[in-house]
């Protein structure tokens, strides 16, 4: 309420999280040394300090776009942005000036508690689990659905984290997955009988 005009902007140094209202009449600017993050409604966390080699910001919940302040200032009308989603990160590197994206170290569920713990799997196709899961985590999950069409699974991902989830998942069906920029590979043989 305190801002005027079409903007809402500030600018930060630290770290902090921020929850902004959505409003796309008046987007939402938070600007760092390095980097502006420019938002239409969400909740995410930047992390800017002086002294510290990267600038990172990372969305909680809905979508933000990411791009130093090199490109607004190049009056770019099509910016080289970097557009963010739940449980992704941007990474700035100081001294290479580059902007990457990666997985947050610990990504959250964006469904409630209530129906995370309602999700259960009888006797289910591995490729339904793995939409499950792209589902609660709004992660990317790649797997070679032909190879592991035979697997199949009776289990829960309401338990740990969705790195316990898949350690457990990929035992049991005999694979192996690894984080690939922003979504998580599964490499397995299939599920011969």
């Amino acid at each position: 309420e305190r801002f005027t005009g079409n903007h809402r902007k500030i600018t930060f140094d630290g770290e902090g999280f921020f929850q902004i209202e959505k409003d796309p009449d008046r987007p939402f600017y938070v600007y760092t040394a390095h980097v502006v993050t420019k938002v239409l409604g969400t909740s995410f966390t930047i992390r800017a300090f002086q002294k510290e080699p990267e600038v990172v910001v990372a969305v909680r919940t809905g979508r933000v776009s990411v791009y130093t302040h090199n490109d607004a200032e190049d009056g770019n009308a099509a910016l080289p942005e970097t557009i963010l989603t739940p449980n992704q990160q941007a990474i700035y590197s100081k001294p290479t000036h580059t902007l990457s994206r990666a997985l947050v170290d610990n990504p959250q569920p964006v469904v409630s508690k209530e129906k995370l713990l309602a999700i259960h799997f009888e006797n289910a196709p591995i490729s339904e689990i793995f939409q499950t899961i792209e589902d609660v985590y709004q992660i990317d999950i790649r797997f070679n659905e032909r190879l592991l069409a035979g697997c199949r699974l009776t289990t829960s991902i309401s338990d740990g984290g969705i790195f316990d989830r898949l350690d457990i998942i990929c035992t049991a069906i005999r694979a192996t997955y690894k984080v690939e920029d922003t979504h998580i590979v599964i490499n397995g043989a299939g599920c011969g009988r």
